[in-house]
């Protein structure tokens, strides 16, 4: 098998399809999508994005943004790539993650080098990514990537008649990223691909690929639009504007850079709860009399791991028993299975169970977790609008937001005897207000949460407040926020 760059090998698979053909039918592919003549591609398009993972409900689809600008360059022979794109509000009133609602622009940009991969936050702060697998599936099920791909892991092509016609298949995969198989019509241009991502929330998530509207470009057929979904909803609709072939396509991984590490600090807040920081996204624990309640898990098993590190190291001696699932936003939920694992249960809204239960059924054979390695189940809890947790010393309350425009299976948590409250992305501590913010600049989500605190009485019992994002913050920070003297 042939190497592709840096990236790695990419393997063959079979799905026993009908008709092996001979492996020179995948030259003829190559051959009549132009891929013998690409070396590198540049992409400009617009069209519509799609936030994975951000829906307000977990049944919905993921919220739909203005795709102003989309931009994808790729070199084959480095095995590089780049993701540019720039949004805009689409839903009015916003509803959902994202961001929202975006006030003129928003910037997501994705790099991929080889096995390396980056990207430059909305800050314009450059960090090593936290999952590499989707830029590494756009490169290689790009229209030219598919062959390229296909030829280095020595696939062969299958065929399948139907109507007269023959219509050709390839399977290929990349170990840790995705499994994916091409579909070509009896023209041996791409039709579609389907193919298993890696992803934390929903295992081995069905991805698919459409391309359509072929052109002749510098003497290369190439489709002007491009469809993507991930699970059952779409992320990506784009029509291309602008494709330039051979461009030098120079994309190395930045100076400097350095992997993620996942360093967790334990702060104590108050006797027996500790705020648990040192990344982009916090947890909270909380000792009871015989065992430890964690508040999030977000982003990954590894910050599930290093968290449960630090709460044994914090705390030892006590299982942690309970895990609080604040929303089932991906980034907020993808570290849930290591506490599963552990055998925490996981307490979330009753609108997310069922949601939950189906992701950790589909199988995890491409990036297997530690639940999966042993075969391990969750057990679930689901609440309501109000839900209390006490051991006879401590006590937890839980509140639902309900009708929060970002999540409305949002739980908050108020330690009445501490006077502490755990909210995540309702309110987010990332920077201090010195007065109300005016009445026109105030994020709905945040004016939601301080009216929700107001009719509950909760403003009057909580004097700390620990953001799942940011710093330890109060009251008035919230109150503020919300636009309110």
């Amino acid at each position: 098998m042939r190497k592709l760059g840096t990236l790695g090998v990419i393997t063959a698979f079979v799905l026993g399809v009908s008709g092996p053909v001979a492996a020179q039918s995948l030259d003829r592919l190559a051959k009549a999508m132009g891929a013998d003549k690409v070396k590198t591609v540049h992409i400009k398009g617009s069209g519509f994005y799609y936030h994975l993972g951000g829906s307000s409900l977990a049944n919905e689809p993921w919220p739909k943004f203005n795709l102003k600008a989309y931009g994808f360059t790729a070199n084959y022979e480095t095995a590089s790539a780049v993701i540019d794109l720039t949004l805009t509000q689409f839903l009015n009133p916003p509803r959902g993650a994202g961001f929202q609602p975006i006030r003129g622009e928003l910037k997501r940009r994705a790099r991929i080098s080889g096995d390396v991969g980056w990207g430059i936050n909305r800050r314009g702060r450059t960090q090593a990514s936290r999952s590499k697998a989707p830029a590494i599936h756009a490169l290689w099920t790009s229209p030219h990537g598919v062959i390229k791909a296909a030829q280095a892991a020595g696939a062969r092509v299958t065929v399948h008649r139907s109507k007269g016609q023959n219509f050709y298949h390839v399977n290929f995969a990349k170990a840790g990223a995705f499994k994916a198989r091409a579909h070509f019509g009896p023209d041996g241009l791409l039709r579609k691909v389907t193919a298993r991502l890696a992803n934390e929330v929903l295992g081995d998530m069905r991805a698919v690929t459409t391309y359509s509207d072929y052109k002749t470009v510098d003497g290369i057929t190439f489709p002007m639009r491009m469809t993507l979904s991930y699970g059952p909803y779409p992320v990506l609709d784009v029509r291309y504007s602008d494709v330039k072939f051979n461009l030098p396509a120079d994309i190395k991984p930045p100076k400097g850079l350095k992997p993620r590490r996942q360093r967790v600090k334990a702060d104590k807040v108050a006797d027996g709860i500790w705020y648990l920081t040192g990344g982009s996204h916090h947890s909270v624990a909380i000792e009871m009399a015989d065992h430890v309640i964690v508040y999030e898990a977000p982003l990954n098993a590894a910050r599930g791991e290093a968290v449960i590190a630090a709460v044994k190291k914090t705390i030892p001696g006590k299982p942690i028993r309970t895990v609080i699932n604040s929303h089932h936003h991906f980034d907020h939920s993808g570290g849930l299975r290591a506490f599963a694992a552990e055998g925490a249960t996981i307490v979330t809204h009753r609108t997310n169970k069922p949601f939950f239960v189906k992701a950790y059924a589909a199988p995890r054979t491409i990036r297997p977790d530690r639940m999966a390695r042993e075969g391990r189940m969750a057990t679930f809890l689901g609440v309501g609008r109000k839900h209390v947790i006490s051991d006879g010393t401590r006590r937890i309350e839980l509140y639902a937001l309900i009708g929060n425009p970002h999540s409305e299976s949002n739980l908050i948590a108020v330690l009445p005897k501490e006077r502490i409250m755990l909210v995540a992305d309702a309110y987010s501590g990332r920077q201090f207000a010195k007065k109300p913010v005016p009445k026109n600049r105030v994020n709905p989500t945040r004016a939601h949460l301080w009216r929700t605190l107001v009719r509950l009485g909760i403003d009057k019992r909580v004097d700390t407040v620990l953001p799942i994002h940011g710093r330890k913050s109060n009251l008035q920070q919230i109150r503020w926020s919300a636009g309110v003297k």
